[in-house]
């Protein structure tokens, strides 16, 4: 019985560690699309367009995974 808890404390502190490894690249991947949208001039058109679009992408992603991760 003893090996069956040190095995699932041992998984539930490994999703712990994923959860913050997903969570710190998510802010890395945010910081450097906000840093590229603040200095860039971004004309209106397609660039505005494209650049919105894949935020939104990249958001809906980390919010899948981040969802998985959680259940």
């Amino acid at each position: 019985m003893f090996n069956l808890y040190k095995a699932l404390l041992s998984e539930r502190e490994n999703d712990g560690k994923r959860l913050w490894v997903l969570f710190g690249l998510m802010n890395i991947i945010n910081g450097a699309l906000l840093a590229y949208v603040i200095t860039k001039d971004l004309e209106p058109g397609m660039s505005k367009a494209l650049t919105a679009f894949l935020g939104l992408v990249i958001s809906i992603l980390w919010w899948g995974a981040s969802r998985r991760m959680s259940a």
